[in-house]
């Protein structure tokens, strides 16, 4: 086993040990989701006001933190991630309505991490978005909404708001949508 990870890059070492500790904790991961899902999931609602939680995964910093906030002015509590492999980690220890992820990053693409996402928690929609206007439909498979080149984010609002029955806020601003628009 040895030979074979160290033959392969670091990003895929990381999911490889990944893997090997998610598969080695099997009845830990399964008494995480149930209590997860049966305490807090049920709480989550009622304490967030109807504000849906969104995990938001991407590299790009500049993306990560206008996005962020304009989903934040639109609503929704945000916990952004910018590497993957910690986004995994960062699974198994909280919970959330949405994961939002960017197609393109290092060690691993949107879709994979949509698969590892719903292997963890099968019950959270997934949105995908990228900056191509079409992506094979292979790797759309974990995925429930995605959004390429050209998404007006009044789309995406309504999609995301759509998949977690949460409702929006009394007022939006406007500036800040328009400098998100801009830097897709």
């Amino acid at each position: 086993m040895r030979g074979v990870i160290a033959t392969t890059s670091a990003a895929m070492q990381d999911l490889l040990l990944y893997k090997l500790l998610l598969r080695s904790s099997e009845l830990s991961r399964q008494v995480n989701r149930v209590c997860a899902f049966s305490r807090v999931g049920v709480e989550a609602n009622a304490m967030n006001n109807g504000m849906a939680t969104v995990f938001y995964v991407d590299d790009n910093a500049r993306s990560r933190s206008l996005l962020s906030g304009v989903l934040a002015e639109c609503g929704f509590e945000m916990i952004t991630v910018a590497n993957p492999v910690e986004a995994l980690w960062r699974c198994r220890t909280i919970w959330f309505d949405l994961a939002l992820l960017d197609y393109q990053m290092p060690s691993l693409t949107g879709s994979q991490l949509a698969q590892e996402i719903k292997f963890l928690m099968p019950n959270v929609p997934i949105v995908l978005l990228s900056g191509y206007a079409v992506i094979p439909a292979t790797e759309l498979v974990f995925v429930d909404a995605h959004f390429g080149q050209g998404t007006h984010l009044d789309d995406l609002v309504d999609t995301m708001r759509r998949l977690t029955n949460s409702r929006p806020p009394r007022r939006v601003g406007r500036i800040s949508a328009t400098a998100w628009s801009d830097s897709t």
